[in-house]
């Protein structure tokens, strides 16, 4: 299985220092299904490599991949997460509520990173 990794336009010069929880809208149609698809703690960023045919830069890292299996929706905690992030249209961002962080790492079972 491969190490988790994420890409983005976004700056990736303080992601080396954070926990990345990575979070997949799955559907064409709203309101689509969310899950906690990995997170992971970064030990390589690129920069302005293209790793990716749409973002310029990376992160790559150890921790878990999830895939659809941590489903997120109707969690009240979540949707208010949700709705502050105008349904992560702005894509990578910092969650800063630390009960946010809490619960993730509840339902991810994941209390190392």
């Amino acid at each position: 299985m491969p190490d988790p990794r994420m890409f983005t336009d976004k700056s990736v010069r303080y992601v080396p220092s954070q926990a990345v929880w990575l979070i997949s809208g799955e559907g064409v149609k709203s309101p689509k299904t969310f899950y906690l698809a990995a997170v992971f703690k970064p030990n390589r960023t690129t920069t302005e490599m293209y790793d990716h045919p749409k973002f310029k830069n990376a992160a790559y890292g150890n921790g878990y991949i999830f895939g659809e299996s941590i489903t997120l929706n109707g969690l009240p905690w979540f949707e208010k997460l949700k709705t502050e992030q105008q349904n992560f249209r702005g894509g990578l961002f910092e969650i800063k509520d630390s009960k946010v962080i809490d619960e993730l790492r509840n339902f991810a079972g994941v209390h190392a990173l």
